[in-house]
Formats: C-alpha cells, structure tokens, sequence
C-alpha cells in the first residue's frame, strides 16, 4: 500500500518528511541594494522523538492560513510500506483537537478502530474510504489528551482487515509531548 501526502485539514502526515531547504545568505557586496526579506516557506517540519509537527500555509483561503498538525507514519519491520498514517490537530483553531487515522482501503467496517494502550483510549469513527486509504476519527479532549500525554512506551491502533482478521499496530508515543507543545505554541499565533 503506497500512502501520499494529503491536504493538512485531513490531520495526515505524508509518508516521507519533508524537510525545508535554507540557503545561507550570500555576502552582499558594498554597491549591491540590501536583500529582501525571504518569505515564509509554505510548509515546514519538526521532529520530536517519533512524531513530526507539519505546518502548512494554505493561500486558497481567505486570508491565508496556517494549519499545523503533529503524527507518524506507522511500518512494520519487513512490510513493503507504511501501513497507516496518525495525526493529531486542527481544521480551525477554535475547533478540538481531533485524531484522524490513514489505514488501507481493505478494512472493515463491522466495527470502530480503536486505540488501546492499558485499557481502551479511544473509538475512532469510520469516515469514507478513497483510493489512498480508509480515514477514522474522534475528537481529543483535554482529558484524553492528558492520558496520550502520560503514555510512556505505546499504544496499539486495532481495527480488523478486509477479511475480518483482527490487526494490531504500535504507536510510540516517544516525542509526544514536545511534539504537541511545539503544536499548542503554532496554534497560538
């Protein structure tokens, strides 16, 4: 299963990081004018342990707008590729937190997919299938986020496959909560 970048507002990170290139300035000579300040990059990376925040400057809005989001691209040692995609931000800065998970299109949808680390975390609601992957969902209030802030180690992504086989994927949880501080310090501005 190949996973792409998707749009920032569907909370995924795409399945390679994009870093952001800086040139260093070039010396100015004595007769040239002073340089321009740079614009800001449309999308930036920051990596915290095992999750990635992705800030997105979206100029088909009105006015332009910045999304940012934090997640991880879930492999399986010996798997040919990435077998989900997890994020965790904002649509509008008004808005909770949500979670949002990128799985393959072979799931089922006789139940929720869930995240469980001692005990159940979270049902994460189906939400459509396109060609890319099957997107579920929930909300994250502060209580629950307070819980992923205290995971020590990981927490398993379950859902149950095309043929109804049960699948079980670890999420580390290593970098979440410098991650999701750097996430709260862009959402603020």
């Amino acid at each position: 299963m190949k996973l792409f970048p998707l749009l920032p507002t569907v909370f995924l990170l795409s399945a390679a990081t994009v870093a952001v290139a800086q040139t260093p300035p070039r010396p100015a000579s004595p007769a040239s004018p002073p340089a321009a300040a740079a614009p800001a990059p449309d999308r930036t990376t920051a990596s915290f342990g095992d999750w990635i925040l992705r800030c997105d400057r979206r100029t088909d809005v009105t006015p332009p707008q910045r999304f940012c989001e934090v997640g991880q691209t879930i492999q399986r040692a010996g798997d040919a590729g990435p077998q989900a995609q997890v994020g965790l931000g904002k649509v509008d800065k008004n808005e909770p937190l949500r979670l949002t998970v990128l799985l393959p299109v072979s799931v089922t949808f006789a139940g929720n997919a869930k995240l469980v680390g001692d005990g159940p975390l979270v049902d994460l609601v189906w939400l459509r299938c396109l060609p890319a992957g099957c997107f579920a969902s929930a909300p994250v209030p502060d209580e629950l986020l307070k819980k992923f802030r205290a995971m020590k180690d990981t927490a398993r992504l379950e859902y149950k496959d095309g043929a109804g086989r049960d699948v079980a994927l670890s999420i580390s949880f290593r970098g979440f909560n410098e991650a999701t501080d750097a996430l709260q310090r862009e959402n603020a501005q």
